[in-house]
C-alpha cells in the first residue's frame, strides 16, 4: 500500500482498538499508553511519526465515543419495574422472530399508559400466536414486564447482554393485543415502512407459490424468517444463507441498476449519482438498516463521490471509510456478526481477488471473477464461521458459484414484479413466472447441496489460532501478488505454521475426576459429563437436540463425540465408555454411576415408579416430581425452568433452578459431590 493511502486503514484499526478496549481497561491507564506511545513516535520519521498520531487520536476517540454510546443505553427508565402489569403503545421495528410460543419482536414505545411522563424506549415484546403484527405497524400491548434471558451456559449467546449494547433492557408478555391504524407522516422512515409494506402486500397477490413469495421477500428484504424452516437449514448447510440477508451484493445491483438506468435516459455522470445514492439509502430503509446494508451503501456513496468528483476510487479506501463512518455511529456495531461477516468478505475479496484473477487467466472471465471473489470470501470469513457458530459447509464454494448468479438476477426481477404488480397486474406476470422459476432452481439446489454433505463441525479457535490464521492470510496475499522477497514470506510461512500448532496442541489428559455439566436447551436439557480418563459424554433428552449440543461443546473447542446419547422414549440399553462408569438406560428413566456416584434423569412421567435412587436428579419443565423424588431421595435436585413449589423443595436438601440460577457444575472424586453454577 503506497504511504499516502495508509490513513484510512491506520485510523480505522486506532478507532477499533478504541472500542475494544473500553470494557478492558481504566481511562487513566489509556491516557497513559497513548502518552508513551506518542513519545516513542517522536523517534520517528515525520510521515511516520504523524500516522502514529493519527492512531493514538483513533484509539481515544474509539474510547471515549464507546464510553458515551454505553452510558446512553445503559440508561433503564423501566429499572425495578419487573413483574408489572403495563399498557405500551407504539411501532413494530423489525419482522417478528418465529417462537414455538408465537414470536418476537423489537418495538418502539411511543407512550406508556400507566407511566405517561416515561421517554420514548425500545422493548422486546413477546407475542402468542393470535398477534403477529408486521414492520412498521402500530399496535397497543398489555402485559407483564420481565427480565432478558441470560446464557443457557457460560458460552453461550448471551440474548439479554446483546440487546442491552441495543439499549432494550426489558420485554413485556403479551396477554391483550390491539391493532392501530397507521399514523402517517413523510419523514423518510415513514416512506420507507408504507413502501416496503405496499412491495410486501404486491408480492403476496402476485406470487401465488408460498415457498417462491417467501424466497424473492427473503432476497430482495431479508425477509428469511418467513421462509420454512426445513428451507432456512437448507441455506445454512450449503453455506448460502448470505443470499437470504440483505447485504452489500443488494446495495450494489440496486446502485448499479439505477445509474445504468440514469445513463440510458440521458444524464451525465454527475446527474446520474444523484439517483442512483438515493436509491443505495432507500433500499438501506427498505432492508432495515442492517450493519452489513448500511456499510455497502457507505461504501457506495464514497464510490459514487469519487465518481462525481473525477477521482479513482480505491476499494480498499472505501471500505475502510465506510467501516469507520458506521463504528462512529453505533460503536456497539463492531460486535454484531453481520457486521463482521460482511466486513470480513470484503475485505478477503479486496486482498486476494486481483492477485487470484491473475493466477486464474486462462479461464473465462466470468469464470475468474466469480471464482476468485467467492474463494476470497469464503476464505477470509471461515474463522468467523469457526468462532460464532463451529461449522463451516463443505459445499459452499461450488453452492456460490452456481446459485450467487441466480440470486443476482432475482433480486431486479423480484423488485420489477412487486412495483408492475402495483399497477397493472398483468404486466407484473412475466417477471413474476420468471421469479417462480428462478425461487424454483434456488430452492432445489439448497437442498440439494444441503442433503450432499454434511457441515464439517470444527471447535472454537483460541486467541493463537486465531493469530496463526491471521498470519496464513498474510502470507497468502504475499504470495498471491508476489509481494516481498522469498525469504520474508518463508519467514511468514514458518511464523503462522508455529502459532497454528501452538494454538492445535492437544489437551491434557483426565483429572481422575466426574465432572457434569447441566444446561437447558430448547427442546430439553444437556448433560456434558467429562470422564475421570478425560473422555467427553454428552446426553440430551430430544434428539432435535444434536445441533445444539454440538452447538454448545464447539463453544468450548471440543468436537461432539461418539457418545451421544438422546434417551429414547421406550426400550433399555447400557454403555460402559470407561472402566467404571456405567449408563444405563430404561423406559422412563436413565442413570448414569461412577464408583458410589450415581445422576438420574427422569424422561417420562408415566414412568417414575421405577425411578432407581441417585445423588442428583435431573427433572424437565413443568413435571410433578413428588413421585420421583420420594423414590429418588436425591441430595441435589436439577429443577428445568423456574423453582419448584415449596412441598417439593422439602424432598430434596437442596435444589438448582436453570431459570433462577443458571447452568449447573457438578464434579465428584466418588466420595464428595461438589456443585456450583457453571462459570468459564
Amino acid at each position: 500500500m503506497a504511504p499516502p493511502a495508509c490513513w484510512p486503514v491506520v485510523a480505522l484499526a486506532g478507532f477499533t482498538v478504541g472500542i475494544a478496549l473500553y470494557p478492558l481497561s481504566d481511562v487513566r491507564l489509556l491516557a497513559l499508553a497513548l502518552s508513551l506511545l506518542v513519545g516513542a513516535g517522536l523517534l520517528l520519521t515525520r510521515y511516520r511519526r504523524l500516522l502514529l498520531l493519527l492512531f493514538a487520536l483513533a484509539v481515544a476517540s474509539g474510547y471515549l465515543r464507546m464510553g458515551g454510546e454505553s452510558r446512553i443505553l445503559a440508561v433503564d427508565p423501566l429499572r425495578g419495574q419487573d413483574r408489572r402489569e403495563l399498557e405500551i403503545r407504539g411501532t413494530v421495528l423489525e419482522s417478528p422472530r418465529p417462537r414455538a410460543w408465537g414470536c418476537a419482536f423489537r418495538f418502539h414505545v411511543e407512550r406508556v399508559e400507566t407511566m405517561p411522563d416515561l421517554p420514548p424506549l425500545e422493548i422486546l415484546v413477546e407475542s402468542g400466536p393470535e398477534a403477529i403484527p408486521a414492520p412498521g405497524e402500530r399496535w397497543v400491548f398489555r402485559g407483564h414486564l420481565a427480565s432478558l434471558p441470560g446464557p443457557r451456559h457460560p458460552r453461550g449467546f448471551d440474548a439479554g447482554a446483546w440487546l442491552a449494547r441495543q439499549g432494550i433492557h426489558h420485554r413485556l408478555k403479551v396477554d391483550q393485543a390491539r391493532h392501530l391504524p397507521s399514523g402517517g407522516g413523510w419523514g423518510p422512515v415513514a416512506v420507507a415502512w408504507r413502501l416496503r409494506a405496499w412491495l410486501v402486500g404486491n408480492l403476496e397477490a402476485c406470487l401465488q407459490p408460498e415457498e417462491a413469495r417467501a424466497l424473492v421477500l427473503g432476497i430482495l428484504l431479508g425477509e428469511a424468517r418467513v421462509l420454512p424452516p426445513d428451507l432456512q437449514e437448507a441455506f445454512r448447510r450449503s453455506g448460502t444463507s448470505h443470499l437470504l440477508a440483505a447485504s452489500g451484493l443488494n446495495v450494489a445491483v440496486v446502485t448499479g441498476l439505477v445509474f445504468w438506468l440514469a445513463r440510458r435516459l440521458g444524464f451525465a455522470v454527475q446527474p446520474a449519482a444523484l439517483p442512483a445514492a438515493a436509491g443505495a439509502g432507500l433500499y438501506t430503509l427498505l432492508a432495515g438498516s442492517s450493519p452489513s446494508v448500511v456499510r455497502a451503501a457507505v461504501m457506495a456513496w464514497v464510490g459514487l463521490l469519487a465518481l462525481v468528483s473525477g477521482r479513482r476510487s480505491s476499494p480498499a479506501n472505501s471500505l475502510f471509510l465506510g467501516a469507520l463512518a458506521l463504528l462512529a455511529f453505533r460503536p456497539g456495531w463492531l460486535q454484531d456478526v453481520g457486521f463482521q461477516l460482511s466486513m470480513g468478505a470484503v475485505m478477503g475479496m479486496v486482498a486476494w481477488c486481483a492477485p487470484l484473477e491473475r493466477r486464474l487467466v486462462k479461464l473465462p472471465r466470468c469464470l475468474q471473477v466469480g471464482f476468485s471473489a467467492t474463494l476470497a470470501a469464503s476464505l477470509a470469513t471461515a474463522p468467523l464461521l469457526a468462532w460464532h457458530f463451529q461449522e463451516i459447509s463443505a459445499v459452499s464454494l461450488l453452492a456460490n458459484l452456481i446459485m450467487t448468479p441466480v440470486a443476482e438476477a432475482l433480486l431486479p426481477l423480484g423488485m420489477a414484479t412487486a412495483v408492475l404488480a402495483g399497477f397493472c397486474e398483468p404486466l407484473a406476470r412475466l417477471p413474476g413466472g420468471a421469479c417462480c422459476l428462478a425461487s424454483e432452481f434456488l430452492s432445489a439446489a439448497a437442498r440439494g447441496f444441503g442433503a450432499a454433505v454434511q457441515p464439517l463441525p470444527v471447535p472454537r479457535p483460541d486467541l493463537p489460532s486465531l493469530g496463526g490464521v491471521l498470519l496464513a492470510f498474510v502470507w497468502l496475499r504475499l504470495e498471491l501478488a508476489r509481494e516481498g522477497t522469498w525469504v520474508f514470506r518463508t519467514i511468514v510461512a514458518l511464523l503462522a505454521l508455529g502459532v497454528l500448532s501452538w494454538g492445535l496442541a492437544p489437551e491434557p489428559a483426565g483429572s481422575g475426576r466426574l465432572r457434569i455439566r447441566l444446561a437447558e436447551l430448547p427442546r430439553g436439557a444437556l448433560a456434558w459429563v467429562t470422564t475421570p480418563g478425560g473422555r467427553d459424554l454428552v446426553l440430551v433428552s430430544a434428539p432435535e437436540d444434536r445441533p445444539h449440543a454440538r452447538e454448545v461443546l464447539g463453544l468450548y473447542g471440543r468436537r461432539l463425540p461418539e457418545g451421544l446419547f438422546h434417551p429414547p422414549q421406550a426400550g433399555s440399553w447400557t454403555v460402559s465408555p470407561e472402566p467404571g462408569l456405567r449408563v444405563e438406560c430404561r423406559p422412563g428413566w436413565l442413570r448414569l454411576t461412577w464408583s458410589d456416584f450415581a445422576l438420574v434423569w427422569a424422561l417420562r412421567q408415566a414412568d417414575l415408579a421405577s425411578t432407581p435412587p441417585g445423588h442428583v436428579a435431573l427433572l424437565p419443565r413443568a413435571w410433578q416430581p413428588q413421585a420421583a423424588l420420594e423414590r429418588v431421595q436425591p441430595r441435589l435436585l436439577f429443577w428445568s425452568g423456574g423453582p419448584p413449589r415449596k412441598p417439593w423443595r422439602e424432598l430434596a436438601p437442596a435444589w438448582w433452578s436453570s431459570d433462577e440460577h443458571g447452568p449447573l457444575e457438578v464434579e465428584t472424586d466418588g466420595e464428595r459431590l461438589y456443585w456450583r453454577r457453571w462459570r468459564e
